[in-house]
Parts: C-alpha cells; sequence; structure tokens
C-alpha cells in the first residue's frame, strides 16, 4: 500500500474519524492498523509522500514516518546518512529497509573529495570541503568506482603494497631493545624528532597483542623513540629486541601509491593516488555509523549494503534481523591499549540485545571485532565473515562477551590478526562452521579461544578449525587457564601449531570424536601453574584421531582415541579431505557415548570427526540454499548440570540473602597466595547467613551423581556444601579450610527423581568469609564403551633400541593390546610391515606378527605397521637407525666430528642437502656430548667477518633435541664456542656459549658460577625468539665477537651477541646436533650449508717471481769492434702479492774493455735495449732482477758471445 498525498478529503475524513474516536465507535489506536510501503529513490523528494510515483530522497525520512509493519523500498544509488529508525516494530509486524528488486544499493559513511592539485612528485593535495572534517585516529581514504572499493592507508614506515593482514605482518620494523616509554631500532636513520607526532603499532614483550601511542621524541644518536606511558601497558607488552613495529602519520612518509596523509590543522588532505596520477573517485570516511538500531527492536535490513560505518545495535535492541546485507569497513582507528578496548570492541556490529539474527550475508573488514555478542538467544548463520581484528588484540571477528544459547551456524570466518573467535562468557552452539586463517599478528593464541570463562556446556561441533597463523604457540582449539564446562566433537583441527590446548585448571571439557591431524607441535596438550597446574578435573577426551604428540593430566579420562598417523589412511589429506579410507584404524575402533556417537553405523563408532559409510557433512554458508538451524542443548553423560556454576553473575542461583551474597572479581594473587587463582572471572562471597542454591533438572532416576565445590575460609569460618531433594536424606558437608579445597558430595537419585537441588551456604552463627568457585554436578556411573572388550585396542613395534648396523639382521616383533588391557593374540592377524626407504633397511618377510629385515646403508627410515583382527585395523611406527659400519668417510668438505661419551653419528648427502643423523646429551656444562658436522676455517687476519648459514629443513624431534649453527675454537669437548640452535618446533630457541667468562670459576659465588650464557645467552619462547620450519640461520663472527641472526618475515633478526676469545685464525664452523639425554638418535635435514669469509688480509708471500730472458740474438758476427744493439724480450710474473719491478741489473763482460766503452745500457731501468762491442772472443751476461710487491726476488741471466771465428771452436 502507498502513502498517498493528502487531501481535502483526507482531512475532512481524518475529522470525521476523530469524532467517531469519540464516541467509541472505531478502534482505539492500539488496534492494528494497515501497514505502509514507503520507497525512496536518489532522485526522490524528502518532501514528497514517499510513494513509489513520488519518493523520498533519504533513508532517514523514511526511518521518521515509520511505524511497524511499515517497509521502505529502496532504489539503488549511494545515501551518505546515517539511518536511525524513529520507532521499533512489534512481533509480527517488523519495520523493513529493503531493496527495490534488482537495485543496488549502499549506505555509506563516506563522503566524496575533489580539487585535486598537483603537490609534487606523484602527490596531489585537496582541501578538506565544509562541513567535512578530520575524524583523527578514525580516518579512512577509499577510491570507489561503480562499487569497485581499492582501500588507501595513510603515510607510513616501512611501506607495504597492500593493506591486508600477510603485508601486515611482512613489512614491519625490528626493535633492538625498550622500555615502558622507548623503542630502539636501528632501522630508524632519520634526523631528530623526525618521528614526533607519528602513530606507533608496537608489538612487544611475549606478544600477544599490540598496542599503539603517539610519538613524543626521537633521538637519532641512539636510534630511539619516545612516547607516553600506554594505558594497561603491562610490563611483558614492553619492546624488546626483536619486537615488531611500524610508524604511521607522517606527511614526509607519503612516499608509495595508496598512501595519504591528512593535515587536520590546514584542512589538507594528501595522496599519491594507485597509478600515480590525478585522483579520481577519492571518499573520504565522515560518519561512524550508516544504520543505528540501539535501544530499536523488530527492524529488518534486507539485501541492502553498507560500507565505511557501522551497524550498532546496542540498549537492549533484540529481534532484529540483518539478512543479505553486505557490510563492509565497519570500523577503523589507529588507537589501541591494553588487551582490549571498547571502541574496537564495539566498533563494527554491536549486539547488545537479544533473539537477533545476522543471516546470509557479507560482514568484513575492521581494526576491531566485527560482531559482538552481549546478549542471548542471538543467531549469525549462513555468513561470510572475514578480516577484522587488524589490531590484533583481543577483540577478535566474533565475541561472545555475554549471554546464553547465542548460535553460530554455517559462517566461513577467516582472516584475523589475533583470534577469530572469543569466548568471554556464557553459552553458545558452534556448528558446521569453516574457522581459518587467523592469528596473523599474534602468537599463544586460537582461531577459537576462551580464558577464565563459565562456558555453560557450550556445543562446538562439525568445524573445520585450520591454519592459524600465528608466529609461535598458534593454536586451534584453545581453552586457556580456568574455561570450564564445554563439550567438543566432530571437528576437524589441522594446520596449527598445536590442535587442541587444554591448559589447567579447567574442568568438564568433554573431547569427543574430533579429527586432529598435522599439527607441528602437538595433536593435543597442555599447560598451567602450581598448584592447580595438573587439574583438568571432570575432563574426557575419548574417540578423536591424534597424529601428532598427545599431552593430557593423569586426571583426564581418556580412551578409544587413534593416535598414531599410520594407517588411517585419509581420503585426501593434502587437499584438506580426512574423510576415512576403506581400511582406516580408525573405523570402528571408537566407543559408544550418548548424544555423540547416535548414529554412527558398523560394528561400532569410529574414531573422528567422520563416520565411514554415514552421513557426511559439509560446512560454510550455502546461499544458493541457506540453511535455517536452531539452538539444541547437548545431553551427554558425564556434562556439568549445574548453570553458572562458574559464578560469572548470579542468574539461575537463588540467593538466601542479599546482603550477605555477592560476587567478587577474583584476584590476580602472587606469591604464596597463588592457590587462590581459581575459576576466573569472579567468585562467590559469603557472609553471615548467606548462601546460593539450584535446582538441577534432566538427572536419570536411581543413577549415582556428585556435587563438586570448591570452597575456602577466612580463619576459623565455615562453608558448606551441600544437595537436598534428590530422592534421599539431606547430604551436607562442612569444612574449615582457609586454602581452596574440592569438597565432592555423592548421592543417588531416588526410583523417580529427576532433579535435585544443591547449595552451598553459612549459618546465621558465622561473622566471617568464605568463598566458592567452580561448582560442578555430573554423573558418576562407570563408563561402559558399548563394544566388546577383548577388541583390539593397539598395536606397537616393539623395538626398545631401534639402532643397527650396515649388514645386521634381525626381527621386529609387533606386540598389541585388548580393549581390556590385555595382551592380544597377533598370530592369526594380517600384518604387514613397511619401511620408507628399503635402500637403507629391508623388511624380508613377515611371520606370527614379527618381520625379519636385513640393514643395508646408513641412515633412518620409519618401519610401519599394520595389523587387522576381528575386523579392526591397528597400526603402529617406529623409526629405525642404521649406522655405517667402518669409520666416517668425509662428506665433501665437511667432517662429522662427535665430542663426550654418548655422542655417536653421520652424515649423508644428496645433491646439495645434507642429512646428519645421531645422538648426544647436550652442549652445556664444563664438556659437551653431541655430534659436530664441520670444517676447519682459517683467516689471516683475526679480524676478518666470517659468516656461517644454512637452512635447517627439518629435525625430527622437539624440545631436548636441538640443531643449530656453531663456531667452536678447538676440536675438543671443552672447547669454548656459540652455539645458535632451535629444537625441532622452532619454539625453544636458544643462543649459547662458553667463553672466559662462562667458564666455571671456583673462586666465585655459587651464584656466578657458569658454564654457558648469561640472561642474555639464554633466549627462548618469546616474540621474535622463535621461527617455522625450514630454520634460516645465520652466524656472523667478526674478530671475537659472534652475533645469531634468524630469518623471520623476511628480515634477518638478531638474538643477540657475544664474545668467545678464539686464538689466532684457526677454528671450526659447521652445524652441532644432540638428541637430548638417554634420547633415540634424531635426523636433521640441512640445506645452504656455507662458510663466507669478507675482510680477510692476504696470506704471507714469501713466494718469488718467476722470471724469464730470451735475447733476440745469441751470438754477434762478424768481430769488427763495432758496437751491436741487442733486445732482450723479458717474462715476470707473481701470483701472490703481484710483481712490483723488473730491472735490467748489469751487463758483465768476460774481458776488459778494449777501447772507451764496451758497452752501452742503462742499468737499473727496464731497459730492454743495449749496446755491446763486437769484440772476438768477448762473451756478455745479461742480469736482470725481477721484484714482487712482498718484497720477493728472482735473478736472471741470459749471454750473448762474438766468436774468434766461424769454425764452431771457441
Amino acid at each position: 500500500m502507498y502513502k498517498k498525498q493528502k487531501s481535502k478529503l483526507v482531512s475532512s475524513m481524518a475529522a470525521f474519524m476523530i469524532a467517531l474516536l469519540a464516541i467509541g465507535l472505531v478502534p482505539a489506536p492500539g488496534a492494528q492498523a494497515a501497514t505502509i510501503t514507503y520507497h525512496v529513490s536518489k532522485t526522490g523528494s524528502d518532501a514528497a509522500d514517499g510513494s513509489s510515483a513520488t519518493p523520498f530522497q533519504t533513508i532517514g525520512k523514511c526511518a521518521a514516518v515509520m511505524h511497524a509493519g511499515d517497509t521502505c523500498l529502496i532504489d539503488s544509488g549511494t545515501y551518505r546518512e546515517t539511518v536511525r529508525p524513529a520507532e521499533s516494530g512489534t512481533s509480527g509486524l517488523p519495520i523493513t529497509y529493503a531493496a527495490e528488486p534488482g537495485a543496488t544499493v549502499v549506505v555509506s559513511g563516506a563522503e566524496p573529495i575533489g580539487g585535486w592539485t598537483l603537490d609534487s612528485g606523484h602527490i596531489y593535495v585537496a582541501d578538506l570541503p565544509a562541513g567535512m572534517n578530520s575524524l583523527g585516529d578514525q580516518n579512512q581514504l577509499f577510491i570507489r568506482d561503480e562499487g569497485s572499493v581499492t582501500p588507501l592507508w595513510e603515510a607510513r614506515w616501512p611501506n607495504i603494497d597492500d593493506y591486508t593482514l600477510p603485508e601486515l605482518k611482512a613489512h614491519v620494523g625490528i626493535a633492538t631493545g625498550g622500555s615502558a616509554t622507548t623503542l630502539s631500532s636501528n632501522q630508524l636513520t632519520q634526523a631528530n624528532d623526525y618521528w614526533v607526532g607519528a602513530t606507533m603499532w608496537i608489538r612487544g614483550g611475549d606478544a600477544y597483542n599490540p598496542v599503539s601511542t603517539k610519538i613524543t621524541g626521537f633521538d637519532a644518536a641512539t636510534h630511539t623513540l619516545t612516547y607516553p606511558t600506554i594505558i594497561q601497558n603491562f610490563d611483558y607488552m614492553w619492546p624488546e629486541l626483536g619486537s615488531t613495529f611500524y610508524l604511521s602519520g607522517v606527511r614526509s612518509e607519503l612516499d608509495a601509491p595508496r598512501e595519504w596523509y591528512v593535515d587536520s590543522a590546514a584542512r589538507k588532505v594528501y595522496l599519491w593516488a594507485p597509478d600515480g596520477g590525478q585522483p579520481e573517485n577519492v571518499e573520504i570516511k565522515q560518519r561512524l555509523k550508516t544504520f543505528d538500531l540501539s535501544g530499536r527492536s523488530y527492524i529488518h535490513l534486507e539485501g541492502l549494503q553498507t560500507f565505511a560505518g557501522s551497524i550498532p545495535m546496542d540498549g537492549g535492541a533484540s529481534y532484529n534481523v540483518l539478512d543479505g546485507i553486505t557490510a563492509e569497513y565497519l570500523y577503523f582507528s589507529t588507537e589501541s591499549h591494553g588487551t582490549s578496548v571498547a571502541h574496537q570492541l564495539t566498533g563494527g556490529i554491536n549486539i547488545s540485545g537479544s533473539n537477533n539474527e545476522i543471516k546470509n550475508s557479507t560482514i568484513a573488514y575492521s581494526t576491531g571485532t566485527l560482531i559482538n555478542i552481549d546478549g542471548s538467544n542471538n543467531r549469525i548463520v549462513n555468513n561470510s565473515i572475514h578480516d577484522g581484528s587488524y589490531f590484533a588484540a583481543y577483540d577478535p571477528v566474533v565475541k561472545l562477551s555475554t549471554g546464553s544459547q547465542n548460535l553460530i551456524s554455517h559462517n566461513d570466518m577467516y582472516n584475523s590478526g589475533r583470534y577469530i573467535l572469543y569466548w568471554n562468557r556464557g553459552s553458545a552452539e558452534i556448528q558446521y562452521n569453516d574457522i581459518h586463517d587467523g592469528m596473523w599478528l599474534s602468537r599463544d593464541g586460537a582461531l577459537i579461544y576462551s580464558w577464565g570463562a563459565d562456558m555453560g556446556n557450550s556445543e562446538i561441533h562439525h568445524n573445520l578449525i585450520h591454519d592459524s597463523k600465528g608466529t609461535d604457540m598458534s593454536v586451534g582449539l584453545y581453552f586457556d587457564n580456568y574455561a570450564a564446562n564445554v563439550v567438543a566433537h566432530h571437528n576437524v583441527i589441522y594446520n596449527n601449531n598445536v590442535g587442541i590446548q587444554l591448559n589447567t585448571p579447567g574442568n568438564y571439557r568433554l573431547i569427543y570424536n574430533n579429527t586432529v591431524v598435522n599439527n607441528d607441535v602437538s595433536s593435543v596438550g597442555y599447560w598451567g601453574s602450581a598448584p592447580y597446574d595438573q587439574e583438568l578435573y571432570g575432563s574426557r577426551v575419548y574417540n578423536n584421531i591424534f597424529t601428532n604428540k598427545v599431552g593430557l593430566t593423569a586426571d583426564t579420562a581418556n580412551g578409544f582415541n587413534t593416535v598414531s598417523a599410520s594407517g588411517v589412511n585419509f581420503v585426501d589429506a593434502a587437499n584438506g579431505n580426512f574423510r576415512l579410507g576403506a581400511g582406516s584404524t580408525a573405523i570402528n575402533t571408537g566407543a559408544v557415548i550418548e548424544g555423540i556417537t547416535d548414529d554412527y553405523v558398523g560394528a561400532a563408532p569410529d574414531a573422528g570427526a567422520y563416520e565411514y559409510g554415514g552421513t557426511d557433512w559439509t560446512v560454510g554458508p550455502n546461499f544458493d540454499n541457506p540453511p535455517n538451524p536452531s539452538y539444541t542443548q547437548i545431553a551427554t553423560p558425564y556434562m556439568n548440570l549445574i548453570k553458572n556454576g562458574g559464578f560469572g553473575t548470579l542468574d539461575n542461583w537463588l540467593p538466601w540473602s542479599t546482603t550477605t551474597t555477592s560476587l567478587e572479581q577474583v584476584p590476580n594473587a602472587t606469591g604464596t597466595e597463588v592457590w587462590k587463582n581459581r575459576g576466573y572471572q569472579s567468585r562467590l562471597k559469603l557472609g553471615k547467613g548467606g548462601g546460593v542454591e539450584q535446582k538441577v533438572n534432566g538427572l536419570k532416576p536411581n543413577t549415582d551423581y556428585k556435587f563438586v565445590a570448591w570452597v575456602y575460609n577466612e580463619p576459623g569460618e565455615t562453608i558448606i556444601v551441600g544437595v537436598t531433594q534428590y530422592g534421599g536424606a539431606d547430604k551436607d558437608i562442612s569444612t574449615k579450610a582457609e586454602k581452596y579445597t574440592r569438597i565432592e558430595v555423592p548421592f543417588h537419585t531416588g526410583p523417580d527423581i529427576t532433579s535435585a537441588r544443591v547449595r552451598i551456604y553459612k549459618s546465621n552463627a558465622t561473622t566471617g568469609i568464605s568463598y566458592a568457585d567452580d561448582l560442578g554436578l555430573f554423573e558418576t556411573t562407570p563408563f561402559d564403551s558399548g563394544v566388546s572388550d577383548t577388541l583390539l585396542k593397539e598395536v606397537s613395534v616393539n623395538l626398545p633400541n631401534p639402532i643397527f648396523t650396515a649388514g645386521d639382521t634381525g626381527t621386529i616383533p609387533l606386540v598389541g593390546k585388548q580393549q581390556n588391557d590385555q595382551a592380544a593374540d597377533l598370530s592369526t592377524a594380517d600384518v604387514q610391515f613397511t619401511s620408507s626407504d628399503s635402500g637403507v633397511l629391508r623388511i624380508d618377510g613377515v611371520t606370527g606378527g614379527n618381520a625379519s629385515f636385513t640393514a643395508l646403508a646408513p641412515g633412518q627410515v620409519t618401519v610401519e605397521a599394520i595389523a587387522v583382527k576381528d575386523g579392526i585395523t591397528k597400526a603402529a611406527s617406529a623409526v629405525v637407525t642404521v649406522f655405517p659400519n667402518g669409520p666416517l668417510a668425509p662428506v665433501g668438505d665437511w667432517s662429522v666430528r662427535t665430542y663426550g661419551a654418548h655422542s655417536r653419528g653421520f652424515a649423508t648427502v644428496s645433491g646439495t642437502t645434507y642429512n646428519l643423523i645421531g645422538q648426544g646429551d647436550n652442549v652445556w656444562n664444563a664438556s659437551d656430548d653431541f655430534i659436530y658436522f664441520s670444517k676447519p676455517v682459517h683467516v689471516n687476519d683475526p679480524n676478518a667477518t666470517v659468516t656461517l648459514t644454512a637452512t635447517i629443513d627439518s629435525l625430527g624431534a622437539g624440545d631436548p633435541a636441538s640443531v643449530g649453527l656453531m663456531f667452536r675454537a678447538q676440536d675438543t669437548a671443552d672447547s669454548k664456542h656459540v652455539h645458535f640452535r632451535t629444537d625441532g618446533t622452532g619454539k625453544v630457541l636458544r643462543y649459547v656459549f662458553r667463553n672466559e667468562e662462562s667458564i666455571l670459576d671456583a673462586q666465585k659465588p655459587v651464584a656466578e658460577q657458569k658454564y654457558w650464557g648469561s640472561q642474555t645467552g639464554l633466549l627462548l619462547d618469546f616474540q621474535g625468539k622463535s621461527i617455522a620450519a625450514p630454520f634460516q640461520m645465520k652466524l656472523v663472527k667478526t674478530g671475537n665477537n659472534v652475533e645469531g641472526f634468524y630469518l623471520k618475515d623476511n628480515a634477518w633478526v638478531s638474538i643477540g651477541s657475544t664474545t668467545v676469545e678464539f686464538q689466532g685464525g684457526d677454528f671450526l664452523a659447521g652445524i652441532g646436533m644432540y638428541s637430548g639425554a638417554g634420547k633415540l638418535p634424531v635426523k636433521a635435514v640441512i640445506s645452504s650449508l656455507n662458510v663466507q669469509i669478507e675482510g680477510d688480509a692476504p696470506p704471507p708471500d714469501t713466494t718469488n717471481p718467476t722470471l724469464a730472458i730470451q735475447l733476440d740474438k745469441s751470438s754477434v758476427w762478424p768481430p769488427n769492434h763495432k758496437m751491436v744493439t741487442v733486445n732482450a724480450a723479458v717474462t715476470a710474473a707473481d701470483e701472490g702479492s703481484g710483481l712490483d719491478s723488473v730491472v735490467l741489473t748489469s751487463i758483465a763482460s768476460n774481458a776488459p774493455a778494449s777501447a772507451g766503452n764496451d758497452i752501452i745500457a742503462e742499468v737499473g731501468t727496464d731497459a730492454r735495449s743495449f749496446q755491446v762491442r763486437a769484440e772476438k772472443g768477448r762473451v756478455y751476461t745479461v742480469t736482470y732482477t725481477a721484484t714482487d710487491k712482498a718484497g720477493n726476488s728472482t735473478v736472471g741471466t741470459a749471454t750473448l758471445s762474438v766468436p774468434h771465428d766461424q769454425s764452431g771452436k771457441d
């Protein structure tokens, strides 16, 4: 229905209706009225009536007049305004803003800017038009041409080629040091105060997240920037050696295409256009919001595009729907501090309300969070959500700040500076998403991350979680310390450093049926601090595929996991298809878990995320056939049935008192009170007569349960933990514990009872305070796997010492274990063995589960065994080393040297690649035990620069195994040295040395007795101190100073330097490697190994020049007493220092001069022509001397005779 122009008749009717209303003949205004469809067009007028024939010109006009049920249809065009609905819709009568069919509608926060004139070179300048303002740190410029957007960026150093996360990661400065208010970098070579006024982005210290600041000073002599104290800039965030940074906002750094600079005071905008010519179609951001739905509900946006502005839904906004929208460049700011800042978190689509939905849309580009959820029952379904958190703080692409039962389903979520999804508090279902390529600018984080959160039995299932890009400790699914109450199942987690990280303490984490592969550090691991470093109470890990290292606490229940890559037989792992192929070792090897494996096919559930022969599942959005999932609450045994057991709020709890029952922020305790660090973020605080209780539903009749709480008291106080109304007598347990103690109250439900009431309280007789946190209630029925306990559980290659010598023969046994942990009989199993290199170790046959072999040549191989028994396939593998039989031969210029009682090793070469294989204890203490692949180096000048470089493609083990570059003063086990090394993960990076200061001096105090290094001699596990394979490393020795470097982000980064007293010009250079004490041999693959010498003095020249003399005549005839000219051909050379001179030293005659001068020559010069007299019987001896630049000389002679006659006789 269209709204038409008012007429006199309409006015009369209005008066008539008012009269009828007065006497009650028409419905009151609260009754449903007819809805209206308005129209908007760029060619319309806000003075029009909004009909299709005479549309409005602005959407804002529509917003001002619309009521519940009305629709605003918008024609194609760019609408430069912030739309603020005047009213909310109602249930069943939403207010809708939609594009006309086929129309392209853009609501923009940007304005065009023109009038460009040439400033200098390729830089153009324009005035900021009247009515437009600089947004300061939120300035943003674009070139926008018919829907094509080219982002521009503020002038910066170092330059970038595009404003993308990979580019921002690759082009950074490297700090050489810093403090709370300074940063130094030798890369900064500008004049004093050049950088004053610049904005610096700095990822300092432990590099969890960066901050920004304004530069107030620059000292050119020390290359040091100065800046004010940054808010919440903790000491672990201060810059140090290796920290990365960039600078922006300096006019003189406008030196590359797509860079701009805004002079706010002069109202000037400077720009170097992408093609270097006069800018066109330039737009500058002017408004922060495109649609403002704050405090509004039942608003629908359909088929619209928004650009350069946010869509806030604050103030309890609810039941709003964004359907089929494209919202790009929602927020930008160069200001960030601490771990999170409000404007970065809420500057995108901030949902502070409930029952809102974003679906079938594209949400992209922000320095902060794209979607923040601060409410319940919201839905994020079937979207592409990408490129957020460009400032890489704790403001992720999507954040679950608070709320319950939020649904995030069927999205493609990717590209983030830090997290993709951060879980602060509350419950959610995360399903069927493709979550990838986060952590571009960070470390020790994840694609999905939670710390300190009660996740309320959230369910994370059927997601792809892959390709976390952080510098180290870059995780797929990360439940950090204190995060609790989550079920994660049927996820495929791959191409990360760590697949799943379960830091301690963390309770009731149920990890089922995940496929966790190709995560180079570990498939699953944990870390925590005492006294809770080994606590994952109530956590369970079952039915997973783990192909890398597995680390679990002792209290983690686990089983039915496939923990070897051997025989898993994925369909196409190289291309990300981790479905199971026929004969996989994961088929039929899982346990039956209610609510998790309900749809399994075959004899038993499969391990991992895909059921072989079962229903397939896919992830991500489907814009052609959009899914419409519903939130479902997971129900599976052993989950925590308490709601809000972490006391994030008092929701779901019935307080006994409003004055003595409260919540308190958990302190960050240190020293002797670290035991207080439980259950972040808040805890229950009870005073006199205080308490809480909760009714727990969904229990099974006649079933064992346990109510658990962590509690402690002030001295002399008591707290009581109990259960009632469960079908038995009330149970209460009291404690006076003054440190956190876990209280467990077991109970058994009655035959018809499906609920119980739990409580924690203090009596009215007390006066002090008690505390409680981390509450749980879970079923304790013994686990029933639902499968036969005699089925094959696992197999292993039984080689305690898999080391042989070329020529050896023997047997490799395979042993097995049943599900009941009894030995399995493999004599009737189908067993196959393979060797990864049959030229090194050949499998000769298999009998009764045992393989016979012959060791043929030096090398290291993987022996894999697969056993099939009772329809179950299991596999195992072992690394076998074959040492050479006989002395070690050099490998080109390089040789293997061994030091210490336990070292042993050898090397092989293929082209320019070396395989270094061996074992040893360590390079440590007073004497070393390792293998050294090295060669002698000689320099004539001890101060010459010697550079040792290598690419270490891989090392087959993590810490304590290490490999790296080494200069060594002499060929002894206690030699002075410098060793720059890494473990196989690149996460344990050390720069160690033995020099005069670090060699043990028994006269020094014990604290000063050192064998290797110091505070600067051990650098590990910090940002800028970790590398990814292939490890590119360099040691540079100039005199006695040695500095280590590693290649990171295409730049050589120093790890440190030291002084080692090398005697003379002879030392060793090469690769030092060890496996760790008691460890099996490891293999390092090394390429590009090279030693280069620069600035060396030439060796002393002690070799005489070469000299040859040839006269053009050997005799003169006739002897007529005349002077005869003789020419000499003299050839001299020197390959050492070079020839300095050739001199005619003398011409001597065998007889006195007959008359006058018989010899005319320029003796003492380099004359090559002279005269002698033809006197009968004369013999002239001609002497030349050749001298080189080192002073070495050679004397040569030639003779010329005048015969008596021509008889040939003298």
